[in-house]
């Protein structure tokens, strides 16, 4: 009775595993809920036991195809996608599954010098080889959520590695159990003592990458709403600077009317010279207005994020010098030109802002947008006066709360690693470098 209990909650493993790769790649039927769990925990169980049940029948194909069609079947229960791709996620957990309990096997096998048929007589010892697999099983299919999740805000890999361990040492605690059987009288009571331990580990793994999962969700959705709102902010800059635009549109067309009547007056008057002086006034001052905007560039978010630092630099008297000699960005996304560029920007704005209340130096951005083969590159350049704090390898805000502040920087790497660039940061005790080089686009190059 014991045994068919056993076989029924480690193919539960099997199927709760499954349902963590349907919920990373299908979308859920209905909203999560207290109900919703329940079903699915009663669906797993069914599933669970009827799989048991195949399985002593020891016909390995059955077994394979029961695997995967229990799976399909929860897969259209609780999940909507297209049909092939819940095949493919069926039987790739069921093949998956069914690998690693043979690899499991045969390992085991070389390691104990002993025959197959003898290892997999071994009730406690078959029990371990196959909670190692499904353990091995849940590292693959973590594996697969790694490569194939797009995670705009991701948190470092380095807190990835470290949970991997768990799944690592659940490993290592199974075979010392299996190592110290021998030292333990043999008993029913052990066997099922050790069975529960083991699946008490696999349930441990889930639920520590399940709150990791909840907690990184938490995480982008808050991030996503940082860039929501700084969307929402540059779209209604632009929409103030098209206003504005619009308005001094007007204006020069007035003003032009006017310069016409009076060239008009001067050449009747015969005031040659006055009339070429005033010519020669009207040339400078429209060199000078599309000196102004020779910045502008195939993309829109960049525009106007350049007309509001500039705005910017004008208020606080800070010397704002541009090179943009490069002037296709149309493949960066909107959010994404907000993210780096309005970022750096602010950034030195405000380091800019504190050179001037000290007085000791003239405070000065630099921005150069070039082309260099087929990389873009970016440098901002700032003067600055406050000391660059470095923690964890994360650049501190100069804010009073530091840990709060400060993720300008590390938003602009994350947005630049989704179109495989890099960022560098340089600085000295009064100049601040940012420096990102970006690779075009292929219908760019």
């Amino acid at each position: 009775m014991y045994e068919m209990m056993i076989q029924s909650l480690l193919c539960c493993c099997d199927f709760l595993i499954g349902l963590m790769l349907f919920h990373h790649f299908l979308l859920e039927k209905w909203r999560v809920n207290a109900v919703n769990i329940a079903v699915k925990t009663a669906g797993i169980l069914a599933c669970g036991i009827l799989l048991a049940s195949v399985n002593f029948l020891g016909i390995f194909w059955l077994n394979v195809v029961a695997t995967a069609a229990f799976n399909f079947i929860l897969s259209t229960c609780f999940y909507r996608g297209k049909l092939l791709v819940r095949v493919f996620l069926s039987v790739l957990i069921a093949t998956l599954s069914t690998f690693f309990e043979f690899f499991i096997i045969i390992l085991a096998s070389w390691y104990l010098g002993d025959n197959l048929t003898v290892v997999v007589a071994q009730t406690s010892a078959k029990v371990a080889m196959t909670i190692i697999s499904k353990v091995l099983l849940f590292i693959v299919v973590r594996i697969i959520f790694v490569f194939t999740k797009e995670r705009k805000y991701a948190k470092s890999g380095r807190e990835v590695l470290f949970l991997f361990t768990l799944p690592i040492v659940t490993i290592a605690n199974i075979v010392l159990m299996v190592k110290l059987e021998s030292y333990v009288p043999q008993s029913e009571y052990y066997k099922v003592f050790m069975f529960l331990v083991c699946f008490g580990l696999i349930l441990c793994n889930i639920a520590v990458f399940f709150i990791y999962d909840r907690n990184l969700h938490k995480y982008e959705l808050e991030n996503q709403l940082r860039e929501a709102e700084e969307l929402q902010r540059m779209q209604a800059s632009y929409y103030r600077q098209m206003e504005k635009s619009l308005h001094e549109s007007r204006k020069q067309l007035h003003d032009f009317k006017n310069h016409i009547t009076t060239l008009e007056r001067l050449y009747h008057m015969d005031s040659k010279d006055k009339a070429l002086s005033y010519m020669h006034d009207l040339q400078s001052q429209m060199s000078r207005q599309m000196a102004a905007a020779s910045y502008r560039v195939n993309n829109t978010a960049f525009d106007v994020i350049l007309y509001e630092q500039e705005k910017a630099c004008r208020e606080h008297g800070i010397l704002f010098e541009k090179q943009i000699l490069y002037h296709d960005l149309s493949f960066l996304k909107y959010i994404d030109t907000c993210t780096i560029f309005a970022n750096a920007l602010d950034n030195a704005v405000q380091a800019c802002k504190k050179v001037q209340e000290s007085g000791q130096h003239p405070a000065k951005i630099t921005l150069e947008v070039k082309r260099s083969h087929d990389i873009l590159s970016i440098v901002i350049e700032n003067t600055k006066k406050n000391d660059v704090v470095v923690e964890n390898g994360r650049l501190l805000s100069s804010k009073f709360d530091k840990h709060s502040h400060g993720f300008g920087i590390e938003n602009i790497k994350m947005a630049v690693e989704k179109y495989q660039g890099i960022v560098s940061i340089e600085y000295t005790d009064d100049l601040f470098t940012l420096a990102i080089s970006l690779p075009l686009p292929k219908e760019q190059k």
